[in-house]
């Protein structure tokens, strides 16, 4: 009996420290993200419980709101954990697992991804950055495809080829941590001409939209558990949602409890300059991000009044000036500057 309990304690160590060495090969081999979605590594170093809002979505989020603008203009700390293509499960499991560090007073979850399909080509990107825990083994079977479980299970499998791409840089990034200078925020700085305007086709079919208002009921409840009030708005941009789709949507928020602000709507109440703030059709660049969120900066005050909370101000004064550095140089670049 002695020598099976010591053959199983030894099978049960060879495999833990088989999946923790194969864990951190494949985190030390994955791609350095701080760009284009949500930079976990990042995230995990603001103090904890120092955030009074956290965002999330998709591109819509984070090529479009700038948290440094917004300290500068209400004083309240912010996060984008927005990803590309994020789906709403997604968002449900991110905040679930921001929540364990952050107790934020505003959560805001941009919408479109309401009508995005169960699964955009994206689970191995977004839920392959979350930190390992319950959260993301929960999104790793609830949002990603089957045929994406194992790597995500063991990032190895995903990233083993990449042993002669790392660089110095990329080891001492994943060991080191840095903090974010732009808070989640993506950084745009090429112009195109003012965006064509038009529905934009989506494709969620109906079960999989009723998925998605499921997974908004548990963010809410979510955001209730823990003390956080929840937004819903709609990013600004030349690719809308149609109509009939937008009429679904509000009578099913208005059955919830829960309201949306359509920001197409205050399309002409930004001060957008449609010829030099967009970086899309879709996004803004950053010259237009900062437009958009000094409106929605006012928007928010006027919607939930809420006052800052004592924050870490020298990273905030970085994270500003880096900002305004940035738009410095957009506009001296910018054909239309004098």
């Amino acid at each position: 009996m002695k020598k099976h309990i010591r053959e199983f304690t030894a099978f049960l160590l060879a495999a833990v420290l088989f999946f923790t060495v194969s864990w951190k090969l494949g985190q030390l081999l994955m791609p350095v993200r701080t760009v284009y979605g949500s930079d976990w590594e990042a995230f995990l170093q603001e103090e904890p419980n120092s955030h009074d809002i956290l965002f999330f979505g998709s591109s819509l989020v984070y090529c479009d709101v700038i948290p440094a603008v917004l300290w500068e203009e209400t004083g309240l700390t912010s996060y984008v954990m927005a990803g590309p293509e994020q789906t709403i499960p997604t968002s449900y499991y991110y905040a679930k697992e921001c929540f364990r560090t952050q107790k934020p007073r505003l959560v805001v979850q941009e919408v479109t991804g309401m009508f995005y399909p169960q699964y955009t080509n994206y689970s191995k990107a977004n839920v392959g950055y979350m930190p390992f825990g319950i959260s993301r083994l929960e999104a790793t079977f609830a949002a990603a495809e089957s045929e994406q479980r194992f790597g995500l299970l063991f990032p190895l499998y995903n990233y083993h080829y990449r042993w002669q791409d790392v660089s110095r840089g990329d080891l001492l990034h994943h060991l080191e941590k840095p903090r974010s200078l732009t808070a989640g925020y993506t950084l745009l700085t090429d112009v195109c001409p003012p965006p064509y305007v038009g529905d934009q086709s989506y494709t969620a079919d109906s079960d999989n939209y009723r998925r998605n208002v499921s997974y908004l009921e548990h963010l809410q409840t979510l955001c209730s558990e823990n003390g956080a009030e929840l937004m819903l708005y709609v990013a600004p941009s030349g690719g809308r949602i149609p109509a009939d789709a937008m009429a679904t949507l509000q009578q099913d928020l208005a059955e919830m409890g829960l309201s949306l602000v359509d920001f197409n709507a205050d399309w002409d109440t930004m001060g957008l300059d449609h010829d030099t703030d967009w970086y899309d059709r879709l996004h803004f660049n950053a010259r237009g991000a900062a437009t958009f969120t000094r409106h929605l900066s006012r928007r928010l005050t006027e919607l939930y009044g809420l006052t800052p909370r004592e924050s870490v101000s020298e990273i905030w004064d970085r994270r500003l000036e880096h900002i305004h550095t940035a738009l410095g140089s957009l506009q001296a670049e910018s054909p239309t500057a004098s």
